[in-house]
């Protein structure tokens, strides 16, 4: 799964299918305000999300049936050391 990194997302946000591809479990509907305004979500949990080779174990997800984007979101990326230099951003484990 390709993801874009938004550090001003304060949960990570798949696609509907993806999440439910990807095993999303005990989701339960939600209304999230996002850029694009509010929005009809089910909040649940993946078991996993690998980063190259990192896990983040049972991850909050919400599966939004109105997104054409996944969104790594500050829950997870929250998880990690973030640094940037010329243009480049690279997480690893705290």
């Amino acid at each position: 799964v390709t993801f874009m990194v938004d550090t001003g997302a304060s949960i990570t946000t798949l696609k509907r299918d993806v999440a439910f591809a990807g095993g999303v479990r005990d989701c339960e509907p939600a209304r999230m305000s996002t850029a694009n305004g509010m929005v009809d979500v089910c909040v649940g949990t993946l078991s996993e999300i690998r980063i190259g080779a990192y896990v983040v174990s049972n991850a909050v997800v919400a599966a939004n049936p109105n997104t054409d984007v996944n969104l790594l979101g500050m829950n997870v990326l929250g998880q990690f050391r973030i640094s940037t230099e010329n243009g480049v951003m690279r997480l690893s484990k705290r």
